[in-house]
């Protein structure tokens, strides 16, 4: 392919974009060597910080593009790309992280959104009720929960009269009665930064916690409805992906958000289980403490 003169031109400042930061430093390290540049003065006649800026930008710019023309990707994609955030520690949230979570819900919930005190009343009823995955600074990094509420309310929620506003303590089961339940409702799931590519690493490490999670501590044997809310246009999305199903219109809910349900079984688990593992093996970047 013939390079025109505008390719060459973009080639070269991305080259000099790419190396800025070594070029920066030789900039610096330029002005370490005034005596040279006095020399160079008293034989030309020019001006010693004139000489000196020159010299440094002369040595900016070579610097800058050399360095460059190695750098093919930017760092904190590499960095994005290997992950370094791993491995991740999932745990029962704290009232802490709990709080966290439900500030980074904030942007997508809107008029929908769960204080943390209103959740926090919920953890404390069923506190193995909310999860979280810290990166290995102890950022939190996704969090997901999974609820089980009475029958009366569960019938009004499905129905779309009632919404997680509504929802009280005396309505969340605490987790001897969960795992009877034949309904469990996946609420509160959140990824930090998802739109970037490690936000969706994040998120199927996520997934593979949820799955994990609903295997040991609820058991995948036990003929279950999983039903969750859908608040953007990715979560839908996601949820197809994983063989839910629609159940109630966003137009026919006080919520204005649909309503997703999966009937869960022996024979549909091995398949939400194929569906999460295209996403990625993150087996060994998550250290589960359940």
């Amino acid at each position: 392919m013939r390079l025109t003169r505008t390719n060459a031109r973009g080639r070269l400042i991305s080259r000099l974009k790419a190396g800025r930061t070594a070029g920066f430093a030789a900039v610096a390290g330029t002005f370490g060597i005034p005596a040279t540049l006095v020399s160079i003065a008293g034989f030309t006649g020019i001006p010693v910080f004139l000489g000196l800026g020159a010299l440094s930008a002369i040595a900016g710019l070579g610097t800058a593009y050399i360095k460059g023309c190695g750098q093919i990707l930017p760092k904190n994609l590499i960095d994005e790309v290997q992950n370094t955030e791993a491995p991740y520690l999932c745990d029962y949230c704290t009232e802490a992280t709990l709080a966290e979570a439900c500030d980074l819900t904030k942007p997508h919930y809107r008029d929908e959104y769960v204080s943390s005190e209103q959740a926090e009343a919920w953890r404390q009823k069923n506190d193995r009720a909310f999860v979280h995955l810290l990166n290995r600074d102890g950022e939190i990094c996704a969090s997901f929960g999974v609820l089980a509420l009475t029958a009366s309310f569960t019938d009004q929620f499905f129905k779309g009269n009632v919404t997680d506003l509504l929802l009280k303590p005396s309505d969340v089961l605490d987790f001897e009665a969960s795992k009877r339940s034949s309904k469990l409702y996946i609420s509160g799931v959140v990824v930090r930064n998802p739109d970037t590519h490690l936000g969706h690493k994040r998120t199927a490490a996520m997934l593979w916690v949820m799955l994990r999670y609903l295997e040991r501590l609820y058991g995948v044997r036990k003929k279950r409805t999983l039903y969750a809310i859908a608040v953007t246009p990715a979560s839908v999305k996601l949820m197809k992906n994983l063989g839910f199903t629609i159940n109630c219109e966003a137009k026919k809910r006080q919520d204005h958000y649909p309503l997703y349900c999966f009937e869960l079984t022996p024979e549909s688990w091995k398949g939400l289980k194929a569906s999460v593992r295209a996403f990625g093996d993150s087996s060994t970047i998550c250290n589960c403490n359940f």
